[in-house]
């Protein structure tokens, strides 16, 4: 379908910011009436399947390009959970620590979050000597590894807001008895129960 001018850069707007009041505005529209012009122009079926068509296309470039997929999104989190400091380092005749990129490849690059050098002279005169100190540092290994262990099922969140399936979570009408009502052989064993969870915590 041929939009107009006005509803072509309104989609282009909607698109960019999802904004149907500013997409109004900047299309060209009046400011006064720009919340109901954009939100008339949203009810139009062919401007609404536009949108999304749009909204489809951008997403399926981006997705191709960067190739966001489960499998590499575990490896990305693989290659910062199971990064080394021993990958980087080597250790002089004396047994010092030096940073050292010979073996470094890009995966192991991947787990790098900072590398900054600076340069200074240190002494004076004849006894000057320049100095090189670079400062290094990983991501967090503890971050990336609890993100993999969820991704991967392996750590649940204890906060749970929908039930099964993404369904309400069932609830349960709860009869409270006194203790009085059961025998002393329930009761011994409610109160086992109750001490072992107890225990557990």
């Amino acid at each position: 379908m041929a939009f107009t001018p006005k509803q072509e850069r309104f989609i282009v707007e909607y698109v960019a910011n999802a904004n149907a009041t500013r997409a109004a505005i900047a299309a060209g529209y009046s400011e006064r009436s720009a919340h109901a012009t954009g939100s008339d122009l949203l009810k139009l079926p062919e401007v609404m399947a536009e949108i999304e068509r749009r909204k489809k296309a951008i997403e399926t470039r981006v997705l191709g390009k960067y190739e966001v997929t489960r499998e590499r999104i575990v490896a990305e989190l693989a290659k910062l959970g199971f990064s080394n400091m021993a990958d980087f380092t080597a250790f002089d005749d004396e047994g010092n620590p030096v940073l050292d990129f010979t073996d470094v490849d890009r995966d192991k690059l991947a787990a790098v979050k900072e590398i900054t050098s600076e340069v200074y002279t240190e002494g004076r005169g004849e006894d000057a000597q320049r100095v090189k100190r670079t400062k290094f540092s990983l991501y967090d290994k503890r971050a990336a590894l609890m993100d993999l262990a969820k991704l991967e099922g392996h750590v649940v969140d204890r906060q749970q807001l929908t039930g099964a399936n993404g369904g309400p979570i069932q609830t349960v009408n709860a009869h409270v008895v006194a203790s009085a009502e059961l025998s002393p052989e329930t009761r011994a064993k409610l109160r086992e129960a109750l001490e072992s969870m107890n225990d557990a915590e």
